[in-house]
């Protein structure tokens, strides 16, 4: 599956998804991919998290706006998730409310309309799995 701006995207999507999501949903809306040749990190981090039009804390749009703003990679992006899904949420079990906004979070998240940086910290890919299975369980 070719991206919008003719790179390809980071994962793989089935025919499916585009089905069931819209190609708008799951093509890749981020700047072109490059990659890395040096340890030049790039931190730079651009955006508005103007949270005035939201539902006050601790609704989880609000959570969510605000914990991205001190969420520079996708390690930490997930940290967000999981206050949201399962640290907030009464007995970890998340409202509809949580459910959608995490949805539509890391569908943002995934195909590059919230960006990610280099967060500075070199985590093996396990962090990333295990913090995705304690939100899921």
């Amino acid at each position: 599956m070719q991206a919008s701006n003719g790179s390809s995207p980071s994962t793989t999507l089935s025919e499916s998804d585009d089905e069931l999501f819209g190609s708008h949903a799951t093509a890749w809306q981020g700047k072109e991919v490059t990659f890395m040749r040096s340890n030049a990190h790039s931190r730079d981090r651009s955006g508005k998290w103007d949270t005035s039009q939201l539902p006050p804390a601790p609704h989880p749009l609000h959570e969510l706006v605000v914990g991205d703003e001190k969420a520079p990679n996708w390690l930490s992006k997930l940290g967000v998730l999981k206050k949201v899904l399962v640290d907030d949420a009464q007995r970890a079990r998340p409202d509809v409310d949580a459910l959608a906004a995490g949805f539509v979070y890391l569908q943002w998240v995934a195909t590059g309309a919230i960006p990610c940086v280099e967060g500075g910290g070199h985590y093996r890919p396990n962090h990333h799995a295990r913090l995705s299975q304690h939100i899921f369980r």
